[in-house]
């Protein structure tokens, strides 16, 4: 009989310590929940709270961080390295410039409004010092097209192309009083110094005619 009080006993015993820690479990668990709730309840509330104004610079931020858009120029005349650039939307004038390798020496940047901000597709000349700001290059007869005549072009609007430097369009200048005029665009490879790769640039932008 003792020994089955005693078993009792123990039986007893465990029952409470389970219960105990049952209890105490569902308390840590409630309590957790309570906690999480909270957390998202002032969340959003915050969220609800923030104003037009505070909305609107979390929208500004986000938008500061997308890729910004591209425009495309030609910029030539009488600068370093006068060609087509991919540029930010928005960019000035003076922005570009740079950009083309800073203004030659004899470039006249006074004739120019550098504040201008630039469009896709702009083509851009930079005037010589004695000239105007209008581009040499259209001319009446041309401006419809937009090319630049080899066969009438001097050598500083011959310049304006993409890969023609002083060098070379003194060449092309001298081959034509020598031989006479270009029959065809393709003849500018006959001129020293032109080859097919800078026949290539400018094939597209040159007429003889």
């Amino acid at each position: 009989m003792e020994r089955l009080k005693n078993l009792k006993m123990l039986l007893t015993i465990l029952f409470i310590a389970a219960a105990g820690s049952l209890f105490l479990y569902d308390g840590k668990r409630t309590s957790d929940i309570q906690w999480q709730t909270a957390e998202e309840t002032a969340s959003e509330t915050e969220c609800l709270d923030m104003t037009p104004e505070e909305n609107t610079d979390k929208a500004e931020t986000e938008s500061a961080c997308a890729e910004p858009e591209m425009i495309y120029v030609y910029i030539c005349g009488h600068v370093r390295q006068p060609d087509v650039y991919s540029l930010a939307a928005g960019t000035r004038l003076y922005e570009a410039i740079e950009a083309a390798g800073g203004a030659a020496d004899d470039a006249d940047l006074q004739q120019l409004n550098l504040a201008d901000q630039l469009t896709d597709g702009q083509r851009i000349y930079v005037p010589a010092e004695g000239e105007t700001a209008a581009d040499p290059e259209y001319t009446e007869d041309e401006e419809s097209n937009g090319l630049v005549n080899i066969n009438t072009a001097t050598a500083e609007q011959l310049q304006t192309l993409p890969g023609i430097g002083q060098a070379k369009a003194n060449a092309i200048v001298a081959y034509r009083e020598n031989n006479g005029n270009f029959s065809s665009i393709e003849d500018l490879r006959k001129v020293p110094g032109i080859k097919e790769g800078v026949f290539g640039q400018v094939q597209s932008l040159i007429c003889v005619n």
